[in-house]
């Protein structure tokens, strides 16, 4: 028990990871990082976050964690003296390995890890391509967060030893929410950015029909982008302002969406999704299309999928799940368990703690 006791204690002096996160990363991934932050430094490792000040960086940080801000200097003009002011900050932490992430600040995270010598760990969140993977080093060790990322990583070139498997992880609530209160108004909701607004017309449409069907509903648009006053304004030509709302990005959205229904996947942004994983692990069921990065959605069995951009199949599928609520809720079960099976938090943070451990050792 001693001996296991000090080569623990050795592990954790030896794992010291900076988490390199830019505006992107720490904006549509923050409570994967949070999640791993609390779970190293509840573990006793030390763990600092490198990244932007910002409301979505402290809804990041945990007391424990140490928060180097870069950049440091907005002004352009000086922006070049960031890197040094970074780089001795870093001296003074003396991390072991650099953790950073892809799509992420792939030429920050080099520069770092040759002036310090450190050994890099990369998380992925969306499909390599070969050109991209061209700019790597030869020496990074990748995180595939699903099996479709892992298979665009081996066709990019990059080799099996050098690739490495951990699912995202979640905290999987012990009930299913949607349809859970009998009599209240369902809700839905859609957490996007808003880009074009003819990817909200078929469903807008067929919101229309549904309520022409006398069905009572709500829907939020959670999201901001260049098409959002284009959306107000398809919304209220077509006299839906008293059924669909948008509304700005709520951070973290997980508490907004365990008071919901339907989560609304519209578009396969072939990216890694965390809204829909978190909706999906407080039991939200989930409608759309396929989710082709992460595999999480399978129709009748974890979601209602249909096309978006058809406007009578978006009409189809959510007359299924608002006609039959026992339907909705079997389906938000199913994804429930099956999350609650591959991506829980616990075996994320043991496979990166491994991940870490293979990258000081190679």
């Amino acid at each position: 028990m001693i001996e296991d006791s000090n080569e623990l204690n050795q592990e954790r002096t030896a794992i010291r990871p900076i988490i390199l996160a830019d505006d992107w990363v720490i904006r549509f991934y923050g409570s994967f990082i949070r999640r791993l932050l609390v779970s190293l430094t509840g573990g006793a490792y030390t763990a600092a976050l490198v990244g932007p000040e910002g409301q979505d960086t402290h809804n990041v940080l945990h007391p424990s964690v140490e928060h180097i801000l870069h950049p440091e200097i907005r002004c352009w003009p000086l922006a070049y003296k960031n890197r040094p002011i970074l780089l001795d900050k870093l001296v003074h932490f003396k991390p072991t390995l650099l953790h950073s992430f892809w799509p992420g600040d792939r030429k920050l995270a080099q520069f770092l890890s040759e002036a310090l010598e450190l050994p890099v760990v990369t998380t992925v969140f969306e499909a390599v391509s070969l050109k991209a993977a061209r700019q790597f080093s030869d020496t990074m060790i990748f995180v595939a967060s699903s099996e479709p990322i892992y298979q665009s990583l081996i066709a990019a070139g990059i080799q099996p030893d050098r690739i490495v498997r951990v699912p995202l992880g979640t905290f999987v609530d012990e009930a299913t929410v949607c349809f859970d209160q009998p009599g209240q108004m369902p809700s839905m909701v859609i957490c996007e950015t808003l880009v074009n607004a003819l990817d909200y017309e078929p469903l807008f449409l067929a919101c229309r029909h549904l309520l022409a069907d006398g069905f009572d509903f709500s829907v939020a648009v959670m999201g901001e982008g260049v098409a959002e006053q284009a959306i107000r304004k398809l919304i209220k030509r077509l006299g839906l302002t008293l059924a669909i709302t948008v509304v700005p990005p709520l951070r973290p959205v997980r508490p907004v969406l365990a008071g919901m229904d339907i989560f609304l996947h519209l578009k396969d942004r072939k990216r890694c999704n965390l809204a829909l994983l978190e909706a999906m692990s407080v039991g939200l069921v989930v409608a759309g299309c396929p989710d082709g990065t992460m595999g999480l959605l399978r129709d009748d069995q974890t979601a209602i999928v249909f096309d978006p951009s058809d406007e009578m199949s978006v009409y189809q599928g959510l007359k299924r799940l608002l006609s039959t609520p026992e339907l909705a809720r079997r389906l938000a079960e199913n994804a429930r368990l099956y999350l609650q099976e591959h991506h829980g938090v616990s075996g994320m943070i043991e496979g990166y703690l491994e991940v870490y451990k293979r990258a000081m050792n190679t």
